[in-house]
């Protein structure tokens, strides 16, 4: 595929551009990214870049856009900022849902704005020099760097999993920015201080990534017409969605006639509110009760049996909480945040169970295949459910509990039917385009089934095959980690 030339980005159309992303995908060209990423220099799709907030313009986030997010636009009544999965691919997310914002009967395609952040690892394509190269922390914490390269650099983060890791609000890696870390999600620590960790990394979250986006958004002289946000994200997505959702600190309405929307689709894992989590039971397996944090266990030898004592620490639970707002502030408005979980009806596979009867799907069952992906099976995140579906019921059921529904509305729960893990299945369901496109609002917490008004087609499907089977088979964790450790997910 040959390069664009200079400033031809800029003069693509976005279809054609998205056009080069469904060529490039799958293919094993230099173009590639991850498995489904194309740098922009292949794929001509704009990648733009926002200086985050709190850093003076010295560290930038970079993001796929219908146009420059600091030049505004004047018909958008709506911004939908979809969240990319494990394998960063932000370039497949963003033209699959510019595709459906075309179909969907909710808005003209023209009053939305579509827009995709993109995360990236030090070793991604298109990442931004500026990079700080920095010398052992000293005993008293305090940052020895010295930088080159541009005046600014992009913010990228590490393979450190689960709370060093940007779906989790975690800073991005200190050899990133000029040595300025910024949070993925939103305030975190002041910056008078290097935090020490215990991998000697130093780390000092300047800035908040995703609260940049909402607050320039929100910028009545830039987008004057705008009434609503959405976040969007399914697996990885869908984590961080979730998470950002309650770790912000900016209120429900970040202006008069404006809301924020957020759309969390077939997440591997939660963060939970206490440390109570559900019993369940799977076969002869069942979940521990009366002592959480020994997991997922049986009578007999061989038995999946966890022993993490600190299953409710951040980002599973609250201990160790790194939001900006204090627990009890970000768990009293989480309720007010017009939030939706959706899952699809098939996810309800796990490879990581020992052993299961005909209730709990597996891999490699010729007569009833499952639509298998890999999930989080960590201790922490098998004492909420033995899959995803069942995670998010769980879930819905400990917020009903915790805050008292339905005397008091929450959040909406809907099940989309056939669907699997497979993040087009759900983006075009019923559901997914009436919370994302329609009105928002919340409710009574129970599960939800809404099988009318979905695209016929569906189209992505059709238009983008490639793109669109990639993101039917993206795990829920990072490839690089099991590489690293020798498991699969």
């Amino acid at each position: 595929m040959p390069k664009c030339r200079d400033g031809e980005a800029l003069r693509v159309p976005l279809e054609k551009a998205c056009a080069r992303v469904e060529a490039a995908a799958g293919k094993e060209a230099g173009a590639r990214r991850r498995l489904t990423g194309v740098a922009t220099a292949y794929s001509c799709l704009p990648h733009y870049r926002i200086p985050v907030t709190g850093t003076d313009g010295r560290v930038t986030f970079p993001y796929h856009s219908e146009t420059l997010l600091s030049e505004g636009d004047e018909r958008a009544t709506m911004a939908l900022v979809v969240l990319h999965g494990a394998y960063r691919d932000a370039d497949s997310y963003f033209c699959a849902m510019y595709d459906i914002q075309h179909e969907q009967g909710y808005r003209s395609a023209g009053e939305v704005l579509v827009l995709a952040p993109d995360f990236n690892y030090r070793k991604d394509f298109g990442v931004k020099p500026g990079i700080a190269h920095r010398t052992t922390p000293p005993a008293d914490c305090l940052p020895t760097t010295t930088t080159h390269g541009d005046p600014a650099g992009d913010a990228f983060w590490n393979t450190s999993r689960p709370s060093g890791d940007w779906r989790a609000g975690a800073p991005s890696s200190p050899e990133s920015g000029h040595g300025r870390t910024v949070s993925s999600f939103a305030a975190g620590q002041p910056a008078s201080r290097w935090n020490c960790q215990t991998d000697h990394s130093l780390v000092s979250p300047l800035g908040q990534v995703m609260d940049t986006f909402v607050k320039l958004l929100s910028d009545e002289r830039l987008f004057p017409k705008l009434e609503a946000i959405t976040l969007l994200g399914h697996s990885a997505g869908g984590q961080f969605v979730q998470r950002y959702a309650l770790m912000t600190v900016l209120p429900t309405a970040p202006r008069a006639g404006l809301s924020v929307r957020y759309v969390i689709a077939n997440p591997s894992s939660f963060a939970y509110l206490d440390a109570s989590r559900p019993v369940y039971s799977c076969g002869k397996y069942a979940a521990h009760s009366g002592v959480p944090h020994r997991g997922f266990s049986a009578d007999e030898p061989g038995a999946f049996v966890c022993g993490d004592e600190a299953y409710n620490a951040w980002p599973y639970g609250l201990d160790g909480w790194v939001g900006g707002a204090t627990v009890n502030q970000s768990i009293a408005i989480y309720p007010e945040r017009d939030v939706s979980y959706l899952n699809g009806q098939n996810d309800t596979c796990n490879d990581g169970l020992p052993e299961c009867d005909s209730e709990c799907w597996q891999r490699d069952n010729e007569e009833s295949p499952c639509f298998r992906n890999r999930m989080d099976t960590r201790c922490p995140a098998m004492l909420t459910g033995p899959w995803r579906r069942a995670r998010g019921a769980a879930y819905m059921a400990f917020l009903r509990k915790f805050y008292g529904a339905p005397s008091r509305p929450i959040h909406r729960h809907y099940v989309v039917p056939g669907a699997g893990h497979d993040a087009m299945a759900v983006f075009e369901s019923a559901a997914a385009l009436s919370r994302v496109f329609g009105s928002g609002g919340n409710g009574s917490g129970r599960e939800e089934i809404l099988e009318a008004r979905a695209l016929s087609g569906p189209r992505v499907r059709r238009r983008y095959p490639k793109i669109a089977a990639a993101l039917a088979s993206e795990p829920g964790d990072d490839l690089e980690e099991e590489l690293e450790r020798g498991m699969e997910r």
